[in-house]
Parts: structure tokens; sequence; C-alpha cells
């Protein structure tokens, strides 16, 4: 039975006998309903085994990789990774120029600060900066006679260059970084692929490069 009375001009209720249900919050949908037995929600699931399947599609395929062009001189001097290949769905068979043999590591990249240091450098700049890094990994290798063309062209190019204007040490320090842990193929992919060097000079240094990928790959 209710009762009724004034405090304080505030109307108050007791309710002894018949007390009101307290309310509650809604159940969590990641909860379980009373007598059911606990489900995963669908988003759970799929996070479950997200990393087994992403391994599984960046695995790379069992069957033996056929010899194709771009993985000649590999891992010191092949192209890049076939992307398709790893997915297995290279259309382009035993005549693509991309590397079908497994690269433990990652290629190695410029970052956004060393990319826009090397990308003001003109190319003389370009040509002295990674000439010592060529002639250490071509040592280093056992290429040196390979890659011997390469070499004569770059210092060849310097001698009719003008004067050098000498890159600062912070400019080197900096981009030293990631030079010293680049192989042979990415650091032509940079001489070539500069803005800054002559067209003429990049397809002449890619040509001799390509024999000298096919010189390797027959050793």
């Amino acid at each position: 039975m209710e009762q009724h009375m004034y405090h304080n001009t505030f109307i108050h209720f007791s309710a002894e006998e018949h007390p009101l249900p307290r309310s509650q919050s809604a159940p969590s949908l990641s909860m379980p309903s009373c007598g059911e037995e606990p489900v995963k929600l669908k988003a759970e699931a799929h996070l479950s085994n997200f990393l087994e399947r992403v391994a599984q599609n960046f695995r790379w395929t069992a069957r033996p990789p056929p010899r194709v062009p771009g993985s000649f001189a590999h891992p010191e001097a092949c192209s890049r990774p076939c992307v398709h290949y790893r997915f297995g769905n290279c259309t382009k068979g035993s005549s693509c120029e991309f590397c079908h043999l497994e690269h433990p590591r990652p290629k190695m990249k410029l970052d956004k600060m060393q990319r826009q240091c090397y990308d003001k450098l003109n190319e003389p700049q370009v040509l002295s900066l990674l000439l010592p890094y060529l002639k250490h990994r071509a040592d280093q290798q056992a290429i040196g006679a390979d890659i011997a063309p390469i070499i004569e062209l770059i210092e060849g190019r310097l001698q009719e260059a003008s004067p050098l204007q000498q890159l600062g040490w912070r400019k080197a320090e900096l981009l030293d970084r990631s030079l010293r842990r680049m192989n042979t193929s990415r650091l032509m992919e940079l001489l070539v692929g500069h803005p800054k060097v002559d067209t003429s000079l990049a397809d002449q240094l890619s040509l001799v490069f390509g024999r000298a990928r096919s010189v390797i790959q027959m050793r």
C-alpha cells in the first residue's frame, strides 16, 4: 500500500508492500541471452583467423617458380618481385620481367625526407653519390667484372661533367642510412629513375645492366 506525504514541498512516495522493479540496462550484444550457449559475434569470428588468412594470401606458391627474365641474377641484381605471381595469377608466364623467386626482405626504399633530399640532386651529384655504393656491392657480391661497364660509363660521365658541387655531409649521412642496405638492382633503379639523369644515359645504363644480369645468371 502506497503512502503519500509532503516533505519540504516535495511529494514522497513509500511503497513498502509492493516495490517497483528496478530498471536495468539492455544486455550487451556480445553477451549470450539467458539460457543460450555463448556464441561469438561475426566480427569476432572474422578477426579470430585474420592472421592465418593473411598468411595464406601472402604465402609463396609451392610449385617451382618458372625461369623468367625478371629472376635473372637473383637476389642481388634481379627485378622487383612479381606481385601477381605471389597471388598465383601472373599471366605473362616465362616472359615476365619481374622476379618470381622469394625475397625474404621487402624492397628497401627511401623515406619521405630522404626522397625529397635525393630528388633535389643534379645528375653529377647522383652519379657521384651512388658510384661508391655500386662499387662496394660489386666487391661484396663478387660481381665487379660483370658490372665493370656500368662503372666505366658513370666515371666517364663524371669526367665530362662541369665542376662537381659537393654534397653536404648532412645530406650524405641522411641518404647513407638506406643506400648502404640496398642491393645492386635497387641502386641502379634509383640511378636511372632520377628525374635529373639524362634519358639517353639512363637508357644506356639500363641496357648494360640487363646484359650484366644475363652474364651473372649464366655463371
